[in-house]
């Protein structure tokens, strides 16, 4: 089960070259797509999921040769920065509940929005909604699906503490069984994927783990530093890119 670009060029009318080059492979798990704004991570995952044709290359999903969004229906669903678009409601639990008949899939509802903490709010209005529990409802609809591979632009965009913890948590508990790539900003959120590829004016510069690519000069230049990993940087105690990884470092000193 994979997702592959290969020598991927992509541009829109009137402009520059967008995506340069792009050679990608995507196995089981959760990965990371970093860089700076306009370098081209949201023109990526739309031409994965066939809503952008590239002018060079090819994108191949779970075996298929993607030319329009038609050849990855029920096996990829994307789910947009702005999540006011993606669902329909007009409550909570129809909104899941649509997706699960249109899909034909044997989530169970009731489950999953306890699992994404809207177990609450299952007959509230979705524009009563604020915008983290939005993003909630929006990445309970996506995994309704049961598609196999789920695209997420900057999904932490508006979640609190709790709500991105639990976005964490259910998005490394889902790359167990799925492909799960996500377009972002959020450091936070880069530092727990299995997997980080930094893209930086449409070229892929590094991809490896959160520790290989965040230390490097390219990611620091164009995406900036945590403090955890300016603080490692600093004091040279190793390469710490999460708060367990810098409380294991630290209680070793005791």
């Amino acid at each position: 089960m994979s997702v592959t670009l290969s020598d991927v060029w992509f541009k829109y009318p009137r402009s520059g070259w967008v995506l340069r080059g792009v050679s990608l492979e995507f196995k089981k798990g959760l990965h990371v797509i970093v860089g700076p704004n306009g370098s081209g991570k949201t023109t990526l995952l739309r031409v994965i999921c066939g809503f952008l044709r590239p002018q060079r290359g090819q994108v191949v999903v779970l075996g298929r040769t993607v030319r329009s969004y038609r050849d990855v229906v029920g096996r990829v669903v994307f789910v947009p920065a702005n999540a006011a678009s993606f669902v329909i409601g007009p409550t909570v639990r129809d909104d899941v509940e649509r997706v699960v008949a249109k899909f034909r899939s044997s989530v169970n509802v009731d489950l999953l929005l306890e699992l994404v903490k809207l177990s609450h709010l299952v007959e509230r209005g979705v524009f009563e909604l604020s915008e983290g529990e939005l993003r909630s409802l929006a990445l309970a609809s996506a995994l309704a699906s049961d598609a196999p591979v789920l695209l997420l632009d900057e999904p932490t965009v508006g979640l609190d503490k709790v709500r991105r913890e639990v976005l964490l948590s259910v998005l490394k508990r889902e790359a167990q069984r799925r492909i799960i790539i996500v377009a972002t900003n959020d450091l936070r959120l880069a530092s727990r994927a299995e997997r980080l590829v930094l893209l930086v004016s449409g070229e892929v510069l590094a991809v490896g783990s959160p520790r290989e690519v965040l230390y490097t000069e390219a990611a620091r230049r164009s995406v900036g530093t945590s403090d955890i990993v300016e603080f490692s940087l600093r004091t040279r105690m190793g390469r710490c890119v999460t708060p367990e990884e810098l409380a294991d470092l630290l209680r070793g000193l005791r």
